[in-house]
């Protein structure tokens, strides 16, 4: 016990006969991590006119800014181009036949996402290949609001079937200057507007609704 005593003692006087002063103090630092990205479903796609026999394929006309787009008031983006309109485009829900039948009679429903995450964040965008479900196949493709944080300077960017698509940049405070009868962005937020095609490989049956479920991947 006295050897530990002395040690401290030397320890202590050590500084008064030493030429230089040296100290040692440990600090802490917080980190804050963003907020995490989620997707949900504003507007349910609908898909109308598809014949009940096999090969039968529809086409919801994909939304883009000269075709179908579904307007910068649901986009939330605020664009002076001239592709843009404040309200939704014509034909925007049609729909078309691929190699098959479909009726164009009653319009379908573009489907609408609300993509919330950080300030100004970039993120990720994949739509996942479909398999065969009940024999229904379904493939999405559509545009996203993307952001340039600044005024009117937004646009609803491609974003193609069974791919990734990067850089999507979500509002940030700058975005939200905007000229009078333009959409209006939201903090943290972008929006996804889709349509696609569906085929059958079996033969269904008529006047029945079919749900197929797809997958929408978003990441920072």
């Amino acid at each position: 016990m006295k050897n530990k005593i002395f040690k401290i003692a030397a320890l202590a006087l050590l500084p008064l006969s030493a030429s230089t002063f040296a100290t040692d103090a440990q600090f802490t630092g917080t980190f804050s991590t963003i907020k995490n990205v989620t997707i949900s479903e504003t507007t349910p796609m609908v898909i109308n006119g598809l014949h009940p026999g096999t090969g039968s394929d529809c086409i919801l006309a994909t939304p883009d800014a000269s075709t179908a787009f579904p307007g910068e008031t649901v986009m939330k983006i605020a664009n002076t181009g001239v592709a843009y309109t404040l309200n939704a485009a014509t034909g925007s829900g049609a729909m078309t036949s691929g190699s098959s039948s479909c009726s164009d009679a009653v319009p379908g429903e573009v489907g609408i996402y609300l993509i919330d995450g950080a300030e100004g964040a970039t993120v990720s965008i994949t739509l996942a290949t479909t398999g065969a479900v009940g024999g229904l196949t379904f493939n999405a493709a559509g545009c996203v609001s993307s952001y340039n944080g600044a005024a009117d300077g937004d646009v609803c960017a491609p974003v193609a079937a069974n791919t990734t698509t990067g850089s999507i940049v979500l509002a940030n405070t700058a975005d939200l200057t905007v000229s009078a009868g333009q959409g209006q962005p939201e903090v943290g937020k972008a929006v996804l507007a889709l349509g696609g095609t569906v085929t059958s490989s079996i033969g269904l049956s008529a006047a029945n609704p079919y749900v197929v479920p797809f997958d929408v991947v978003v990441t920072y």
